[in-house]
């Protein structure tokens, strides 16, 4: 019997039964492969819309964006296409985007269904690259313009929020807080992730971005390109759970 099954039965899963399975109680990520052969023949859902909401204010800075913004979005890709979702290998089966913001915010659909990943990272790095950082930073202008990207979406919708926190609407660009706009989304089925990005200012608003996010769980700080590896594990093994691995 494999380690994966053991888990499963000492949770009160048989696999011939109808379940649906959290990765985060039975599936360690390193046993994606074994839990794709535990449910093979078994129908599962597994396409998302994901939306990188990035903050490219001053506070963040150049180099934050270059090194941990864009190696966490990176790596998160890596793990999404290990997903099983891919129609093909290493090919990406969900739909993801950018938003990226300062004193106003732009999107970028990545056009990632069916599409090499490796072409994926490269779009994200050079879109984040070309991206000005200049004043304000609109936090909420983010979060709207990514509620309104999936506001027709009929797949389970995530916002993964990169930033440092401090809102600064100086030209008073959204007419609502970031607490409300993120309030909002969650009303409407959205789930919200926060990533709390050391950038200039050396630290993060920890408290304000924990209540934006679904769950204080859903909150990580990034500072480092150790820790874009850790948080992009952490971040795609609690989508996987959500949307993923859940069989009938």
């Amino acid at each position: 019997m494999s380690f994966l099954t053991i888990v499963l039965l000492c949770a009160g899963i048989s696999l011939g039964s109808t379940a649906t399975v959290s990765v985060a109680e039975v599936v360690p990520h390193a046993d994606y492969g074994d839990y794709i052969d535990a449910v093979q023949g078994r129908d599962y859902h597994c396409e998302m819309d994901i939306v990188f909401v990035v903050d490219t204010s001053p506070s963040i800075g150049r180099g934050a964006v270059d090194e941990a913004v864009t190696n966490t979005i990176i790596n998160m890709e890596t793990q999404l296409a290990r997903l099983p979702h891919s129609p093909q290998d290493n090919r990406q089966g969900s739909n993801l985007h950018l938003v990226m913001f300062g004193k106003n915010a732009t999107h970028v659909d990545l056009k990632s269904l069916h599409a090499d990943s490796t072409k994926i990272k490269r779009n994200i790095q050079q879109t984040l690259q070309a991206d000005e950082i200049d004043g304000g930073s609109c936090i909420a202008c983010g979060l709207e313009k990514a509620a309104d990207v999936l506001s027709t979406s009929v797949n389970p919708k995530y916002i993964v929020l990169l930033t440092d926190g401090y809102n600064n609407d100086r030209s008073a660009v959204s007419a609502k807080t970031p607490s409300e706009v993120a309030q909002q989304a969650k009303a409407d089925g959205v789930q919200v992730f926060t990533l709390g990005v050391v950038g200039n200012k050396e630290s993060t608003d920890a408290a304000g971005l924990t209540s934006l996010a679904s769950d204080p769980s859903m909150f990580w700080v990034v500072s480092n390109r150790s820790d874009s590896n850790f948080d992009a594990i952490a971040v795609v093994d609690a989508i996987a759970g959500e949307s993923c691995f859940r069989y009938t």
